[in-house]
């Protein structure tokens, strides 16, 4: 082996043995009490259960969760489902949700409206919810409105989830599910892209017919969909917020 390739390998093991290492310790060294990881086994949030440490942070109408400091994903990952960060104990990041709405509250904030949706995978989606629990999808590209059923539910973690099935013959271009399956999300998390929310059925989509063809990935405004669909900005009512 040649001075040269010798000198490298002292450098690269030089480099290596300087990367920091975090160290993950169980709510219990922070005086918490970890009932079970959140979301899923396997996570490394906790739902938090009762102690000295957590006696000011825990509302019995909602979860509190807590996570390591240093995984801020998972973090990030639970304030987009609607946590809201309200401590910090040592070494763990404490979050709390709100007490969520009964499925039959949370039905109503939908039932009877036209929602309109972006994230920057799909771009603008319009969805109407009739009180059947039928759905009709005004998606990007499309010429044919998607129908589907849809409901709410409540998952193991005692959070609200909504949940879609498509018609057979769709096909979801991001994830590449066909439809026919029930798919179910986070309630707060679905919510996080709501862009504004419609009373009734103003683009007709339950009729089947898409308004006008618009692009995939963009930002369609509110006053763009009226143009494109031809009308007038009065037969938009616009509705408060959602809360899951």
């Amino acid at each position: 082996m040649s001075r040269i390739t010798i000198a490298a390998l002292i450098v690269a093991t030089l480099v290596g043995a300087c990367t920091p290492l975090v160290t993950y310790t169980p709510p219990e060294v922070s005086g918490l009490v970890g009932v079970r990881p959140y979301p899923n086994a396997g996570d490394v949030c906790m739902v938090i259960g009762e102690s000295a440490a957590s006696v000011d942070y825990l509302d019995h109408t909602g979860l509190l969760i807590g996570c390591p400091n240093h995984e801020r994903g998972a973090i990030k990952d639970r304030q987009t489902e609607g946590a809201t960060i309200v401590g910090v104990v040592d070494r763990w990041t404490l979050l709390s949700y709100a007490a969520p709405q009964t499925t039959s509250e949370a039905e109503a904030t939908y039932q009877g409206h036209t929602v309109v949706y972006f994230d920057p995978s799909h771009g603008t989606q319009v969805e109407y919810y009739d009180a059947q629990n039928r759905s009709y999808l005004w998606y990007p590209g499309n010429t044919r409105i998607v129908t589907g059923d849809w409901k709410i539910e409540v998952d193991a973690n005692q959070q609200n989830r909504i949940c879609h099935r498509y018609q057979t013959n769709s096909y979801n271009p991001v994830t590449g599910v066909r439809g026919g399956n029930w798919e179910c999300t986070n309630l707060a998390f679905q919510q996080s892209s709501i862009q504004t929310r419609l009373a009734g059925d103003p683009f007709g989509l339950a009729s089947g017919a898409v308004p006008y063809v618009y692009m995939r990935q963009e930002l369609v405004t509110l006053d763009e969909l009226a143009r494109g669909a031809n009308l007038s900005a009065d037969a938009l009512i616009e509705l408060g917020p959602l809360s899951g």
